[in-house]
């Protein structure tokens, strides 16, 4: 027994195991003992998608939404060309206007609806995910939506009194309004 027990140790010490697996997604895998050593190679059918393909942004529609008017966009893109490992499992979409985080989506789906303010340049950028868990690289596009009014009257109205002898004066001040959607390029006064 004690025999046994010695040959099979030196065995184990003599054979290894080496696995390593690179980038293309192949197994390579090496067994070595005194007799020499045999290599064998697996290749795995999974690799990284290419990107997703043609994003493009629907024509706005104004929306109300709470207190404010909106663009709504509906943003669309293509699976990539190839897919590298079955199919997409998941898209990650990510909108830095409305989220710092990517959302993720199933990989069936190929929209997503946003909503902004008016002139502002906006990205949307989409990434997809195989089923063997390889991410693409990421397809984006910008553009700048339309003007739109300010939403709201300008805020924090105020009317102080005048600190010169003119009682026929009066001095009006106000904050720019919470939504301006863009450049507010000059405000209307009209007195009662």
């Amino acid at each position: 027994m004690r025999a046994i027990k010695k040959a099979f140790t030196s065995a184990l010490l003599l054979l290894y195991l080496e696995l390593v697996v690179t980038a293309a997604g192949a197994l390579t895998s090496d067994a070595a003992n005194e007799g020499g050593r045999f290599r064998r190679r697996v290749s795995n059918p999974c690799s990284v998608p290419t990107r997703p393909r043609s994003i493009a942004f629907g024509d706005p529609s104004l929306v109300q939404e709470s207190d404010r008017k909106r663009w709504r966009y509906l943003i669309t893109w293509q699976a990539p060309a190839t897919i590298n490992c079955g199919s997409i499992s998941s898209y990650q979409v990510k909108f830095p206007e409305t989220s710092s985080a990517p959302e993720t989506l199933a990989g069936n789906i190929l929209e997503k609806e946003v909503y902004t303010d008016g002139e502002i340049p906006i990205t949307f950028t989409v990434t997809a995910t195989n089923n063997g868990g390889f991410t693409s690289a990421s397809e984006s596009l910008s553009i700048t939506t339309p003007t739109l009014p300010p939403q709201v009257a300008p805020r924090d109205l105020a009317i102080v009194p005048s600190t010169s002898n003119n009682n026929k004066c009066v001095k009006v001040s106000w904050s720019a309004p919470e939504y301006p959607n863009g450049v507010i390029t000059g405000y209307q006064k009209h007195y009662n």
